[in-house]
């Protein structure tokens, strides 16, 4: 049963599919229709046919019935007739009892089905649900009347069984199967419609008198008609594809993107506005246009239909009426009369400009007055008249004159002339007329005259220059303002033709001349052009002339005439103005980053970007903004678009510029840092309108803060690592910063010091340090400078200063920043190595000086022999005792030489004769080198002083002889020279690199085995040396060098293997004598003594006891200590005051330096004399900074000691 009704069910949708088909290919009313839809319901009949109930052998039951009704009442008669046909041949060949019930049941079927139709074909309806099931029921009650064909009883058993369940199911079957077919019919014809309305609209479309096309959402046209293609000079295919941007005017492109944004929004269902096209060939087209929105079920937007009406024409046309309005109201409100129009109740209601000329109030005051307060009383009379008879007649009436009063009081004759105010349908709506000041006419010449004037200068007030143009004889009259637009007086120009032509730009001549030709030849109603004309200064002025000609009665042009105006300044704006958008367009363009405009959505949607926005995010601007292929949300990084919408949105709520910065990623994949900044566009009404604002490429800048930070890092790692003292100072002097180092150093910690000033620079380098930095902060640096500091603790360090300042952005001294390197300890060595190449030069001189000692000695003692035997036999001695005198002052001088070149020495230069040194060092070179070796002198006869060290010049010469000397094993020749030199510029610049002037030349050559060109670059390196170990330390030559720096020479050296060597060196001069320069000597005269007591110390008995009887005999009372212990004791006890203590240094103990502290503290006014054999340089100072009187170097003699004490007493 269950196959049987799934068999029928599948048969039934079958129906309505093969309907659906047939209906869509014969229409119903046709005669091949009704027959496909006659097989098709009997083919269906048959099929359900085939798979009956069979209640009795051969009584079937099936859905026919339903079938074959709804075959009639779709199809109509003949399809009904068909399906019957059909399924009643089946049953007669099936055969069995019920064959007769079977056809009558098909015909009545099919027949009530047709009848139906029939009925609602005359009716015009069609059945709904409710009907269709009623029709269901009567063929099934049609149907169970059939069975009483069976007879009673046979029919008594079939509706006992069958009668129930088809009215419950048949009828329901019936109702389904229509409605099927019924919805396919509703499908078929709702097609019909469609197509039908397509191609109606497809007609209207192509064949419409105006411009469409439809247009997709992104702005490409999708299709246009030939009038749309016929208007902008394509063919229709051209167009399609294009984008609608390609065929509008670059400023008008931005025109109805609000319409198409409400219309998207649903805000408006059409816009209309006017644009311009691009034709093909590139002209342009004024369009009004008409856009609406189409939209899909759902309601999302499908395209756009745009109407396109061409406009130019109507365009042009509003054009000439405003140039002709212009035209109009420029010479109604220009003309010298006044133009005005009245109400019939003889209210103003226009008034030219020129009124205020008139009257001295503003021309508006004077609107909806009547003429009346203006109008002389006794003419008001005659004005109303006039008034009336025009407004009465309908016609021109001749003119009226009248008195009118200005504001001053003053009365004026006018005289007006006037017609009838029309309205469109003819209507007399008020009166308009001239009114003309015609005072002068009835006043006197002066009267005339200033009327003239006043015209004149409100010709100049409106820079208006007037000119007429006699074409006869080609004379013209030049106004006064026309000739002072150009610079000109009045009598500076005169009155033909070629004074305007001769000033007309070259460039302008030929256009200018040719359209003034076609005015006068009448191809042109007026003349109006620009043009530039030459100023008295030279320049160009921009003119816009206006005339107008007059013709005689043959219509021959006579005259022209016109005005000039200055429109300079008005061309000035406008070409500023086009250079402002030229400067926008090319700073949009060139702009490092990215201009936009976009809507306050989450997409951030773009209506504009500026050309940058390749460069910054890889995207072309039409890629960005609406339609395109992505929305600047999704070019930020994920990470970052809540920040940034939430600093946008959170700026806009508060109405401020945003600023932010964030990450986005470009188009190629690969992400940038950009700051972006930016503020809402609202309207009037307080709406956000859009967001615009600036985005701009910070990628290069973050990378390159990142690499200023990195490199700040290792700048400040270099800086904490630097073994010296840094710091960095304000510009008030106060610290910074302070590296590790310092303190190390210094010993201060850095928060003891920072923010303020470092107390750590001795009293005595102030001055220099203060000098330095000024110097700095003037000429900018870096400085190099020697000086000295304090340590936290007290210690005086030698100190290397380098500094350099420090700039802010806009190069103003903020600061400096020092550089302090620790150098006592390395002058410590420097000074041990100088002293121990002395000491070596010394050990080379040890033989000669052994040999004088020697020689002296052996004087000495030869004569105190002499002297003590001639002594013995009561002979005077004097003779032999000078000699000892001599010998011993002679040993004192060597003394003092030894002394002088052993010590550790400070450069004091002073006058100097270069040849007394030379001969004083040569006295010892000659006892020091081998007897082999000869010493020549070539000393210069007069000359030049130097200013140097006696010392260190010596200490130069015998170092080089003890070169020579290595370098003539087997014997040779020194040589010394001196000889005064002049250099000029050239010789100094070219051979010497010294500059001009003066020089004492000092040369010391030698015979020896010179020097190899390799050893010969290196001989003034420190420690450099060619000698075996242990006889030398390399710091000969390099001391020579620095010696003759110190003096401001220069040193050379010539040498050549096996040719000897000579040095060079040039010591500045000056062309004076050096004993007249030279300090005077103190000599020493007969000292008186005195009766003072003085404490004599000295830790030698046998100079104790010289020293004391030496002063005894002069009459001073001594007393003697042999320490400073004892010597502290006598002074502190003694019972008469000490007068004067002359004191020892080097002794044991306390030693000299100490006692004379103790001394002094006991008594600060004590007065003490230092007596030494040390070389006064180093202890002489110390002592006398300790509070000394006076020094004296041992050895000394008796008047030397007298009058060192002498003067310390007498001081």
């Amino acid at each position: 049963m269950f196959a049987n009704l799934l068999y029928n069910a599948v048969l039934l949708l079958a129906l309505g599919y093969l309907y659906s088909l047939i209906a869509r290919r014969w229409d119903a009313s046709t005669i091949a229709g009704q027959i496909h839809k006659g097989l098709l319901f009997g083919a269906v009949a048959l099929g359900v046919m085939y798979n009956p109930v069979t209640l009795l052998p051969g009584l079937v039951f099936d859905t026919r019935s339903a079938v074959l009704g709804v075959a009639g009442l779709f199809g109509g008669p003949l399809t009904a007739a068909i399906a019957v046909v059909m399924a009643a041949a089946y049953r007669v060949w099936y055969g069995g009892s019920g064959v007769l019930t079977g056809v009558l049941v098909a015909c009545l079927s099919g027949g009530i089905g047709a009848a139906y139709y029939l009925w609602l074909r005359r009716r015009g309806k069609s059945l709904g649900t409710l009907g269709l099931y009623v029709f269901g029921v009567v063929v099934h009650v049609a149907m169970l009347l059939g069975m009483l064909s069976l007879g009673w009883t046979a029919a008594k058993m079939v509706l006992a069984n069958i009668a129930a369940p088809v009215m419950l199911i048949y009828p329901v079957v019936t109702l389904l199967l229509a409605l099927l077919l019924a919805d396919g019919e509703k499908y078929i014809e709702t097609e019909k419609r469609l197509a039908a309305s397509e191609n109606r609209f497809r007609l209207s479309f192509d064949n419409a008198n105006i411009g469409m096309v439809i247009v997709g959402v992104d702005g490409r046209l999708v299709l246009a008609n030939e009038q749309f293609a016929a208007m902008l000079g394509y063919d229709k295919d051209e167009l399609i594809g294009l984008h609608f941007n390609e065929i509008t005017h670059p400023d008008d492109r931005d025109i109805g993107k609000d319409y198409v944004a409400s219309t998207v929004t649903g805000q408006a269902a059409s816009a209309r506005y006017e644009k311009r096209y691009l034709r093909k060939d590139g002209a342009v087209v004024w369009a009004r246009v008409s856009l609406s929105l189409v939209r899909d079920a759902a309601g999302k937007p499908l395209h756009f239909i745009s109407h396109a009406q061409d406009i130019s024409e109507s365009k042009k046309a509003e054009e000439a009426l405003r140039e002709s309005e212009y035209r109009f109201r420029y010479f109604v409100e220009n003309a010298n009369d006044i133009v005005y129009a009245l109400s019939p109740e003889g209210s103003f209601t226009y008034i030219t400009p020129n009124w205020f000329d008139y009257f001295g109030e503003p021309a508006e005051e004077a609107l909806g007055k009547t003429f009346e307060p203006y109008v002389h009383p006794d003419d008001v009379g005659a004005c109303r008249a006039f008034l009336t008879k025009v407004l009465e007649t309908g016609q021109k009436q001749s003119s009226v004159e009248y008195r009118v009063q200005r504001r001053d009081g003053s009365w004026r004759w006018h005289v007006s002339n006037g017609a009838p105010l029309r309205d469109a349908q003819g209507a007399i709506i008020g009166y308009v007329g001239i009114a003309r000041d015609v005072t002068e006419s009835k006043n006197t010449a002066e009267a005339l005259r200033e009327a003239a004037l006043r015209l004149q200068e409100a010709v100049r007030a409106a820079n208006v220059g007037l000119w007429d143009w006699r074409l006869d004889t080609d004379e013209v009259f030049y106004s006064s303002e026309w000739k002072r637009q150009i610079g000109f007086e009045d009598h500076e120009i005169g009155n033909d033709f070629a004074e305007w032509e001769s000033r007309v730009h070259p460039e302008d001549l030929a256009p200018t001349m040719a359209l003034i030709q076609r005015t006068l030849d009448g191809r042109a109603a007026k003349l109006q052009l620009e043009f530039r004309f030459r100023h008295k200064d030279g320049s160009y002025r921009w003119i816009m002339a206006q005339g107008s000609v007059l013709r005689d009665e043959a219509g021959r042009a006579t005259r022209m005439l016109g005005s000039h105006i200055d429109i300079t300044e008005r061309k000035q704006a406008e070409a500023a103005l086009r250079e402002s958008e030229r400067t926008l367009h090319t700073l949009m363009a060139n702009l490092p980053g990215m201009a936009y405009r976009c809507r306050n959505d989450e997409h951030w949607t773009m209506e504009f970007v500026s050309q940058g926005c390749l460069a910054l995010t890889g995207y072309r601007p039409e890629e960005l903004m609406i339609g395109g292929r992505v929305s600047y949300a999704q070019v930020i990084r994920p990470e970052d678009r809540e920040m940034v919408a939430q600093t946008v949105r959170r700026a806009l709520g508060r109405r401020e510029v945003f600023e932010l910065i964030y990450i986005i990623q470009t188009a190629q994949g690969g992400q940038k840092w950009v700051w972006e900044r930016g503020c809402g566009v609202f309207g009037d009404d307080g709406r956000l309108l859009a967001v615009e604002g600036f985005i701009s490429d910070m990628d290069e800048l973050k990378r390159t803060e990142a690499a200023l930070r990195a490199n700040e890092r290792r700048l400040s790692a270099i800086v904490e690592a630097m073994p010296d003292p840094m710091v960095v100072y304000d510009g008030q002097g106060r610290a910074t910063y302070l590296n590790p180092a310092f303190g190390q150093v210094f010993g201060w910690r850095p928060e003891e010091l920072l923010g303020k000033a470092i107390p750590f620079v001795p009293d005595d380098q102030k001055e220099a340090v203060v000098a330095t930095i000024k110097d700095l902060f003037a000429h900018g640096g870096p400085v190099t400078m020697e000086t000295k500091r304090l340590t936290k603790d007290g210690r005086l360090l030698d100190i290397v200063i380098s500094a350099a300042r420090v700039l802010d952005e806009a190069g103003r001294v903020t600061g400096m920043v020092v550089n302090l390197t620790d150098v006592t300890h390395t002058k410590r060595l420097e000074a041990q190595l100088r002293q121990a190449q002395k000491m070596e030069a010394i050990g080379t001189l040890a033989g000669g000086i052994a040999h004088d000692f020697n020689n002296i000695l052996t004087a000495i003692s030869g004569n105190a022999e002499l002297a003590l035997d001639r002594a013995r036999q009561g002979a005077a001695t004097p003779a032999e005792l000078e000699k000892i005198l001599g010998a011993a002052d002679r040993a004192r001088r060597l003394i003092k030489k030894i002394m002088f070149f052993s010590r550790k020495v400070e450069f004091h230069p002073q006058p100097l004769n270069l040849n007394k040194v030379v001969t004083d060092a040569v006295s010892i070179i000659e006892r020091a080198i081998p007897k082999m070796i000869s010493v020549e002198l070539r000393l210069e006869p007069t000359p030049w002083t130097i200013k140097g060290d006696a010392t260190q010049l010596e200490q130069i010469i015998l170092n080089l002889a003890s070169n020579a000397q290595d370098a003539m094993q087997n014997g040779g020749r020194l040589i010394i020279e001196t000889a005064n030199v002049c250099l000029d510029e050239k010789d100094a610049a070219s051979h010497f690199h010294m500059a001009a002037g003066d020089y004492l030349r000092l040369t010391v050559s030698d015979t020896g085995v010179g020097i190899d060109k390799h050893i010969l670059e290196h001989i003034f390196e420190p420690f450099y040396t060619t000698k075996e170990i242990g006889k030398g330390t390399g710091m000969g030559l390099a001391s020579v060098y620095g010696a003759v720096q110190n003096h401001g020479g220069h040193i050379y050296c010539y040498s050549e293997p096996g040719q000897g060597t000579v040095f060079k060196c040039y010591l500045p001069a000056i062309r004076e004598d050096a004993e007249r320069l030279a300090a005077p000597a103190f000599e020493v005269e007969a000292i008186a003594g005195g009766a003072e007591t003085l404490l004599l110390v000295d830790d030698e008995a046998a100079l104790r006891e010289l020293s004391g009887e030496m002063l005894e005999a002069e009459g001073y009372r001594v007393l003697t200590a042999d320490s400073g212990e004892r010597a502290i004791d006598i002074f502190r006890d003694s019972e008469s005051r000490v007068d004067l203590v002359v004191m020892d240094l080097g002794m044991p103990g306390m030693g000299g330096h100490k006692a004379l502290k103790e001394i002094l503290a006991i008594d600060p006014k004590a007065k003490v004399i230092i007596a030494s054999g040390y070389l006064a340089e180093g202890h002489m100072r110390q002592a006398l900074e300790a509070g000394a009187a006076g020094y004296v170097a041992k050895p000394y003699r008796r008047l030397e000691l007298l009058a060192a004490i002498r003067q310390a007493l007498d001081a």
